[in-house]
């Protein structure tokens, strides 16, 4: 998909990667007089000794040339900054809790990973209405990281998010009408453990009958998984991916099908499936075969004759 950076390497069947099995990584940059490193170096002292050798921590300090340089070359803009596995980003004031939250999400490997962006100064309707809908989420596959915007910018435009609250499954953005069914299709898209997950747009519902009809039929539905958005309500992951009209379809995060027909459908769906031959494939493979074997046959029999 878009994102090709190494923030979250997805997850879908192996979780976060890590440099080493159970272990996590994580480079702390301060300042000296920065009162909120004073605070996070703390927390993450206190964590070093809760968690023992499976934290490996890498203090910089930012008016040092090279750890000016390091700094920067991970886009942060303030410190404290903390990365972990050279995969998660924070910056900003922070909490313990936050922190562990992190750290337990690479100890404890997961298939899904939300992140909720939120600003801390406004803590709206929205906002309650989507921590609501996370706080009953229990499942040990999904992760949940609640994020202040102010302190996680960085993370937030990287995923093409442009106002808060917004919500983050993976590599999926949505930003307004965020509901509890979209939430859980998405977790749920991920947790299915099918070939070929499809990813399909619409902003009608009769669009979506030439790909529901093939991926129901009885030659996909046991091997695809399928998740549906609106546009009409959820157009953010819809412009990200280059779209322009519907209905539209991305077949395992890589093969993008515009204004999608039966026939493009069934080719994207084949090339995650080569062990899948009609009959007009075995014809076009073992036809030149048997005529290349008639013909050598042939030559040996005549070179016998007039020998």
């Amino acid at each position: 998909m878009k994102k090709l950076f190494i923030f979250i390497v997805l997850l879908i069947s192996s979780g976060f990667i890590a440099a080493e099995e159970n272990t996590v990584n994580i480079k702390f940059f301060y300042t000296e007089d920065c009162e909120h490193c004073g605070a996070t170096k703390l927390y993450l002292e206190d964590l070093k000794n809760e968690y023992g050798e499976a934290l490996n921590i890498e203090m910089i300090d930012v008016f040092t040339s090279n750890g000016y340089k390091e700094f920067k070359s991970y886009g942060f803009i303030m410190t404290p900054a903390v990365l972990f596995n050279e995969q998660v980003k924070m910056e900003g004031d922070t909490t313990k809790e936050e922190l562990r939250t992190v750290i337990e999400s690479f100890l404890s490997p997961k298939k899904v990973f939300v992140r909720f962006f939120y600003d801390k100064d406004k803590k709206d309707e929205e906002y309650e209405k989507i921590s609501g809908i996370l706080s009953k989420i229990n499942n040990k596959d999904v992760g949940i990281l609640y994020l202040d915007y102010d302190n996680n910018r960085n993370d937030f435009l990287y995923f093409g998010l442009s106002q808060v609250p917004s919500v983050t499954i993976n590599e999926l953005s949505f930003e307004e009408n965020i509901d509890r069914e979209l939430i859980e299709s998405a977790i749920n898209w991920y947790l299915e453990e099918k070939e070929i997950r499809v990813l399909g747009f619409y902003s009608e519902e009769n669009e979506k009958e030439v790909v529901n009809s093939i991926i129901n039929s009885e030659r996909y539905t046991d091997k695809t998984c399928m998740l549906w958005v609106n546009v009409n309500k959820n157009s953010k992951e819809f412009y990200l991916e280059g779209f322009s009209e519907t209905s539209s379809v991305i077949l395992n995060d890589t093969v993008k099908i515009q204004n999608v027909t039966k026939i493009d459908l069934i080719k994207g769906l084949e090339s995650f499936d080569p062990s899948f031959y009609t009959f007009i494939h075995v014809y076009f493979i073992a036809y030149p075969l048997l005529y290349i074997g008639i013909i050598g046959v042939v030559c040996i029999a005549l070179y016998k004759v007039f020998l």
